[in-house]
């Protein structure tokens, strides 16, 4: 681990929350939690948070890399990628449906009213396809992304598939991360959900860029599997 750096990106609503656990408590306070950048949000103190961050990044990169040797948070993944070769990009996708609705939900339950994107939804009411139409719901995994193509992360993982994504993680980067399970949904179906609304069909189409970095993440976990573990699909 000396010669890189885990650059994990938690995209909401994908295990993220589970990972940083399991990552905390192998890298302890090696590990570098990145949640205050908001991408999501497009209010004045989290564009301007965002940018400053980057600037800082770029200028002063040693004080990231001579200080930690992960990082981990709600951030676009091209942020870090002034550090070079030294960085590895990891991050989890989920089905995009059920991800979208499970935020949906989460938010409604547990409202984040600094959050601009947080705080439409609450205070119009946003009905969920209301809610996917957002732009950045639109291109949720594009925004997370940034620059970088599904295919060049080191590792992805799927949510769907998690106890063999954190073998695939230590296989990669030969660590012994707990398998975690925190936030699990309850088993909800929420292709059923979305059509108990009339909203299935409509968000099929509206979830289209999203449903193509799903599928090419699907092949990217696929070919690490096989490459690192000799087997043929997941």
């Amino acid at each position: 681990m000396e010669n890189i750096m885990l650059i994990s990106v938690h995209i909401p609503k994908t295990a993220g929350t589970s990972l940083g656990t399991a990552l905390t408590q192998v890298f302890g306070d090696k590990l570098l939690l990145d949640y205050a950048d908001k991408p999501l949000s497009d209010t004045l103190i989290h564009r301007y948070t965002r940018l400053q961050h980057r600037l800082q990044l770029k200028y002063k990169p040693q004080v990231i890399t001579n200080n930690y040797h992960a990082v981990h948070g709600h951030f676009i993944a091209d942020k870090y990628a002034v550090l070079g070769e030294k960085a590895q990009f990891c991050t989890f996708f989920r089905e995009p449906l059920a991800r979208l609705v499970s935020h949906y939900q989460h938010w409604q339950r547990n409202p984040d009213l600094k959050n601009s994107m947080c705080r439409q939804l609450i205070t119009q009411q946003l009905s969920i396809t209301a809610f996917a139409k957002l732009t950045k719901q639109r291109h949720f995994y594009r925004l997370f992304c940034g620059t970088i193509p599904v295919e060049h992360f080191h590792f992805v993982g799927l949510t769907e598939a998690y106890t063999d994504s954190i073998a695939l993680f230590n296989k990669l980067f030969n660590l012994q991360l707990p398998v975690l399970v925190e936030n699990e949904g309850e088993g909800q179906d929420y292709q059923q959900w979305l059509k108990d609304r009339g909203a299935y069909i409509d968000i099929q189409t509206i979830q289209q860029e999203n449903q193509r970095y799903y599928s090419d993440a699907c092949r990217h976990f696929e070919h690490l599997c096989t490459t690192h573990f000799n087997r043929q699909e997941y």
